[in-house]
């Protein structure tokens, strides 16, 4: 879907480079789903392919889990993945 359509401009939210969290997610932004405020999140790294700009995608997945899903938000995940590209 976003291969082919793209992400709308104003769909697009930027990531704090410094997260309160601990993740660091500097030319990032990211993507509520579904739109507008959806439990979900898409983040995707704003990256140079040639002389074009593209939106790289790193990860997907809940936005703030609870404590009691056990699992990492997605930005903690996009943290993970950036961090050892």
């Amino acid at each position: 879907m976003f291969e082919v359509d793209g992400v709308r401009i104003d769909q697009l939210r930027a990531c704090e480079p410094e997260g309160t969290d601990g993740t660091a997610l500097p030319h990032c932004v990211k993507v509520y789903l579904p739109p507008p405020a959806g439990p979900h999140g898409m983040v995707l790294e704003i990256d140079q392919r040639g002389d074009r700009l593209v939106l790289a995608y790193v990860a997907f997945g809940l936005r703030h889990p609870g404590r009691e899903v056990r699992q990492p938000s997605v930005y903690e995940v996009a943290h993970r993945r950036l961090k050892l590209a």
